[in-house]
This record gives C-alpha cells, sequence and structure tokens, in this order.
C-alpha cells in the first residue's frame, strides 16, 4: 500500500461502537509506506499486526482510537521531529515519532497498545510518543510491551509521555531492548542490562 501523500490505512473518527468495530488484520505479506500516516486510527478498530511493515513520515502509527495487537512487524517514523505536538480536531499533526498516540476529548480512545515483539524506530523523535489536548485526562487504557526493538534518534528517549498516562497507569515494561534506559517503566520483578535489554529477574 502506498499512502502517497495521505494515509496508508485510515479508519473514520466516527467510528464510536466498540462491539461492533471493524478488526483489521495486517499479515507479513503487507508493507505500506506512506508521506503522511502509516496508520491513522482516529475511530475505534482492532488492529493485529504479525509481520507487516508500515512506515509514515508523519508518524508509523497515529492513534486517537482503538487496539492495537501487535505480534511482529517494523513501525517506523521516518520523518522530521515535530513534537510537542497540538492537537487536532480533523486529523493528527505530525511528529516523526513510530507511534504517536493522542488523546483528544472529540475522539473515543479507549486506546490499548500490547507488543509482543518486532522492530519500532523512528528516524528523528521518540518511538513512543503520547500526549494529552488541553491538559484533558490521557485517554490510553493500556499499554504492555513484552519484547521487540526500541530505536530512537541518538540523544532522545525512546518514550515521551504525559503526566497525565504516568500518573494514571502502572509500569507496562516486561521485556524489549531499547534504545534509552527504560527503568522507569518497568514492571516489578524485571531489570535492565547494560544494553538496556530487559529481563527478569529470578530470585
Amino acid at each position: 500500500i502506498n499512502g502517497g501523500t495521505g494515509i496508508g490505512v485510515y479508519v473514520n473518527g466516527n467510528i464510536k461502537h466498540q462491539d461492533n468495530a471493524p478488526v483489521i488484520n495486517l499479515s507479513d505479506t503487507v508493507n505500506i509506506t506512506s508521506t503522511g500516516n502509516g496508520i491513522y486510527s482516529a475511530g475505534y478498530a482492532t488492529y493485529n499486526i504479525n509481520g507487516a511493515t508500515i512506515s509514515g513520515v508523519e508518524s508509523g502509527l497515529g492513534i486517537k482510537s482503538g487496539k492495537f495487537n501487535i505480534f511482529d512487524g517494523t513501525i517506523k517514523g521516518t520523518g522530521e521531529d515535530k513534537t510537542p505536538t497540538s492537537g487536532n480536531n480533523n486529523g493528527i499533526n505530525p511528529s516523526g515519532a513510530a507511534i504517536q498516540i493522542e488523546s483528544n476529548p472529540g475522539y473515543i480512545g479507549n486506546i490499548e497498545l500490547k507488543i509482543k515483539n518486532g522492530v519500532f524506530e523512528s528516524n528523528d523523535s521518540n518511538v513512543i510518543y503520547e500526549y494529552t489536548v488541553n491538559g484533558n485526562t490521557t485517554k490510553v487504557k493500556d499499554i504492555e510491551l513484552n519484547g521487540g526493538t526500541y530505536t530512537s534518534k541518538v540523544g532522545k528517549n525512546v518514550f515521551r509521555l504525559s503526566d497525565s498516562f504516568k500518573n494514571n497507569h502502572s509500569k507496562f515494561i516486561s521485556g524489549g531492548t531499547y534504545s534509552s534506559d527504560p527503568s522507569d517503566y518497568l514492571k516489578s520483578g524485571y531489570s535492565v542490562k547494560e544494553n538496556n535489554s530487559v529481563y527478569e529477574v529470578i530470585s
């Protein structure tokens, strides 16, 4: 899929019914490249990503609503770092992040991001950039990172997360390798090796 100057995959923000929402399955035969967002999920949908390659200049994934189950694959943000971005009630502003999550009161939200494995890269920005609009509460329901490789631009943190998320959610990392120290987000019973690889502490 070539998104051109638009979006590779788009779910309209008017889709708010969670029990009857689209289910989008993206296997290892899928390669999405866009000068916009690889995926822009404004409305609610469930995405099962298993081996797909998804690349966007503005962001790899631009998320305002929905559930992302990523079992494997490659997600890249290839464009210029434009963080911090402002909220947008008709689209999503560029960030350059691999995964951009906007908690916007005009959208259903209920955002879940569950990663088992994969490669997540930003050429010029953070890997996971999560922010709220006008001081509102985060609409992220859950983030779980159990594996994968996360690489931000040299000198930038992998994570850039809102105070609302950090104040309202427990730790979420139980595996993976990171280009910056993920210690602030480790679940209990996990630690970090010298290469920022997360491992379970066996007592």
